[in-house]
């Protein structure tokens, strides 16, 4: 899950470090990894759904450009 993103964009690398030094614990493990039962489990899942669509975000706007605002934003809640 998100391993695209990952490995295209920098954006998307910055986000999983972040995540990895604000949790503790390594999202490329969680996303990249686990076995689809494991990666199920809630304690896995929502680091994981977090760190990706933080990641997708943050590429997003990174090609979009500066000067962009977002009127609303969509996604799973954690």
């Amino acid at each position: 899950m998100g391993k695209d993103l990952f490995e295209t964009y920098s954006e998307a690398r910055d986000v999983f470090a972040s995540v990895r030094k604000g949790s503790g614990i390594d999202p490329e493990r969680l996303c990249f990894e686990l076995e689809e039962d494991e990666l199920r489990q809630t304690q896995n899942a929502q680091l994981a759904l977090y760190a990706v669509g933080v990641a997708a975000f943050c590429c997003l706007k990174s090609r979009l450009g500066e000067g962009r605002e977002f009127a609303a934003m969509a996604g799973h809640s954690v």
